[in-house]
């Protein structure tokens, strides 16, 4: 019975051991299923495994590309970006399915290096060359691709609608939810993006897109204010530099909203696609100062208070912030609309009004313009209108003087013209007095005086009349600028609400990111200037539009 009882025990043990190992291999076998797409994807596209580079590469080679705005971008265009993409996040590093792709990788990189890419002079350098390296990586994929930028100051009025957001771009968002907002994977698109740095997590964003008002517009600074930013000469690079990156924050809290959206936390942000369309508009920024002031123009000190120069080596990428100020490989193309729903600007002559025909008695006509195939800028002669022609008249026999009836007046009350017929058509008649009224024997002497004393009472009416319009005007101008002084205090609260705001805000922002919040927002005393001068430019080019339509106007009724 002993042995029985060893042998019902060792089965017993026997049994779970074996089903424990089927338990295993059951997770091997959807570990593998897992990791099969990703590796059969990468295979497709690097043929493989391929080592992550290092250190980074950071030259052209003699390979310039030009960046587009987003909203440039052919269907064909975005196409291409989300094959790249898609494809460098299919490319594994190795074949242990632990280590990071190659997207995953620049993830990893933007999280190791905060401290230095952040919080100092060399931001703007660093994520030069970051971008730099990212593309280059884009273009072992698809060799013709480079990075979208996305000028967000065109849809600062309410971003949550700007095309950018469709799933042929960047994709859709939800608060809350992962790219794609429900909409499943297909193709190349970004929706349901998934990565594992960090803790593996499908990307998530913190606002609603295409829908109004689904991201807060106070975060993002319109096209004058950025322009007004890059043209200020009062700045030293490190105050622009510091300001830029204030800037920056508020797309980032914006899309990356509260609810912990990656863009929000810096050791995620790079995971998110629209990262890098956003870091390249922040690139062109950069780049327009350097046109409009200095090319090499830098300084300030770095996150620990040391100098920033040009020669420090930035890490990972082994290369100077001399490299970035002076790479001339990128090329931008600007987009000088202020908004996006403003037409985009032809290079076709503005047509010229035709004159109105002359009432001459033989009207000549003129030659009519043909429209060439190309447009030029040099303005071609106006047609002139030509009237149409005028069918010969035909000759009717001219009546006989037999032939014409004759009217015979006689001095009766019935020869009175009737007032309703036409006074080309009344008969001339004389003057017979109405029966039963007597005729006026008032004489124009008489008349005189009553005229005289009529037209000093109709004067005295109109200067009566004037005194009271002028009153009237006067209080209705009081009223007007009473209006328009609340209306002024309401906007000076509503900026200095907007601002508190921002401030609050971004000071989150960086405290979360382990940044120093007090300096990071001492950027915001050169944006508010930066929007104060914006405004007051616009207000004066309002001013001088409405002199310039009021002296038209003068022109033409003269």
């Amino acid at each position: 019975m002993a042995q029985l009882g060893g042998l019902f025990a060792f089965g017993h043990w026997h049994a779970r051991t074996l089903a424990t190992v089927a338990t295993v291999a059951a997770v091997w076998a959807v570990a593998a299923a897992v990791a099969a797409p990703r590796s059969a994807v990468g295979a497709a596209v690097g043929g493989g495994p391929v080592p992550f580079p290092a250190p980074l590469s950071v030259a052209c080679g003699g390979d310039p590309r030009v960046r587009k705005e987003a909203g440039s971008l052919s269907p064909a265009e975005w196409a291409t970006y989300q094959r790249a993409v898609t494809g460098l996040h299919a490319r594994e590093t190795s074949g242990r399915r632990s280590t990071l792709d190659w997207f995953e990788r620049f993830i990893e990189i933007h999280a190791a290096h905060a401290g230095n890419a952040h919080g100092g002079a060399h931001f703007l350098a660093w994520h030069r060359l970051f971008l730099l390296a990212y593309e280059n990586a884009l273009r072992t994929v698809e060799p013709s691709v480079t990075i979208p930028y996305w000028d967000w100051s065109m849809d600062a009025a309410d971003p949550a609608m700007a095309p950018v957001w469709a799933t042929s771009q960047l994709g859709k968002a939800a608060d809350g939810s992962r790219i794609g907002a429900g909409e499943r994977a297909a193709g190349h698109n970004f929706n349901e993006f998934f990565v594992d740095t960090d803790g593996p997590h499908y990307v998530t964003r913190g606002f609603y897109s295409n829908r109004g008002s689904g991201m807060d517009p106070d975060f993002f600074a319109d096209k004058p204010t950025v322009r007004a930013l890059w043209r200020n000469q009062q700045l030293s690079f490190a105050e622009f530099a510091s300001t830029l990156e204030y800037v920056h924050g508020g797309p980032h809290v914006a899309m990356g909203g509260f609810s912990g959206g990656d863009l929000f936390l810096l050791d995620r942000a790079a995971g998110d696609v629209a990262f890098w369309s956003h870091h390249a508009y922040i690139d062109f920024i950069w780049a327009m100062r350097q046109q409009a002031i200095s090319v090499l123009a830098y300084g300030g000190t770095t996150q620990d208070g040391s100098p920033a120069r040009l020669d420090d080596v930035l890490a990972p990428f082994g290369a100077t912030a001399r490299t970035a100020a002076e790479l001339n490989c990128v090329t931008y193309v600007a987009d000088p609309r202020r908004t996006r729903g403003e037409p985009l600007a032809t290079s076709a002559a503005t047509p010229t009004p035709s004159p109105t025909p002359t009432s001459s008695a033989t009207p000549t006509p003129s030659a009519t313009s043909t429209p060439s195939a190309i447009p030029t800028a040099s303005p071609t002669p106006a047609a002139t209108l030509t009237p149409p022609p005028t069918p010969s008249p035909t000759r009717q026999p001219t009546p006989t003087p037999s032939a014409i009836p004759t009217v015979r007046v006689t001095p009766t009350s019935s020869a009175v013209p009737d007032p309703r017929t036409p006074r080309s058509d009344r008969t001339t008649a004389p003057a017979v007095p109405t029966p039963g009224r007597p005729a006026c024997k008032r004489s124009h002497h008489a008349i005189g005086p009553a005229l005289a004393a009529l037209k000093q009472t109709m004067a005295a009416a109109r200067a009566e009349a004037a005194t009271i319009l002028a009153a009237a005007e006067a209080e209705a101008e009081d009223i007007i600028l009473l209006a328009d002084a609340e209306i002024d205090q309401l906007a000076a609260r509503k900026k200095e609400v907007k601002r508190h705001l921002r401030v609050t805000a971004l000071a989150g922002f960086a405290a979360v990111n382990g940044m120093d919040a007090y300096r990071f927002t001492l950027g915001e005393v050169p944006l508010e200037r930066a929007e104060d001068e914006a405004e007051a430019e616009e207000r004066e080019a309002a001013a001088a539009a409405v002199v310039a339509r009021t002296t038209r106007r003068a022109v033409t009724s003269a």
